[in-house]
């Protein structure tokens, strides 16, 4: 189980990331169609920067559509010093993700050792 949450988690950091890189390779060929003093290198500077803000669009839509919206709107539109490791912190601290099945074995197994110092 915990295999499979670390797989999910860097799913969803790669798709951050993902959409993070589109955001920045647009803004560089933006830059470079606007420091660009011949026509045709300009033309395709703004292509490619219209082409990879399409693509953070749709990896946008994407994410939000499979219901990871608030990833968007709390680690990539508000910026404010936040990453994703705070977010999985909480996602695991979330009761919604606690197995009591898992949590009374665990603690059974464990409590023979509670006190103990190795």
């Amino acid at each position: 189980m915990e295999r499979w949450r670390e797989e999910w988690e860097i799913k969803q950091a790669d798709f951050i990331r993902c959409i993070r890189s589109f955001n920045k390779m647009s803004s560089v060929w933006e830059e470079m169609a606007m420091n660009s003093i011949e026509a045709g290198k300009r033309a395709y500077s703004k292509h490619k920067s219209a082409l990879f803000k399409e693509m953070e669009q749709h990896a946008r839509k994407l994410f939000n559509d499979a219901g990871y919206g608030h990833l968007i709107t709390n680690l990539l539109d508000h910026d404010e010093g936040k990453i994703l490791a705070d977010y999985v912190l909480l996602e695991r601290s979330s009761p919604r993700y606690i197995i009591p099945e898992l949590t009374i074995k665990v603690n059974t197994i464990l409590s023979p050792f509670v006190g103990l110092h190795f």
